[in-house]
């Protein structure tokens, strides 16, 4: 059994095995795409925030907690306090 994560990927095919469309997955607090949202997730947000590490633009939304194209200690708060 596993778990959709973070920056998996669901392909859809058509009648002929083609692909047709693919969509990628963004859970929120979920950084890091391991499905759960874990002191490694927060310890990103806090790096980002201390400008140590940079995201890529699916870790950032899902990083970005409230939907203000920022993501800061608010954001950070919402993710250490989930875990």
């Amino acid at each position: 059994y596993e778990y959709v994560g973070t920056g998996s990927v669901i392909y859809i095919n058509d009648e002929n095995n083609k692909m047709k469309q693919d969509a990628e997955f963004i859970v929120k607090g979920d950084l890091n795409g391991d499905s759960r949202i874990t002191s490694e997730d927060y310890f990103l947000v806090k790096k980002y925030i201390y400008e140590s590490v940079e995201l890529d633009r699916i870790q950032f939304i899902a990083g970005d907690l409230n939907n203000d194209n920022m993501i800061l200690t608010g954001d950070y708060l919402k993710i250490k306090n989930n875990k």
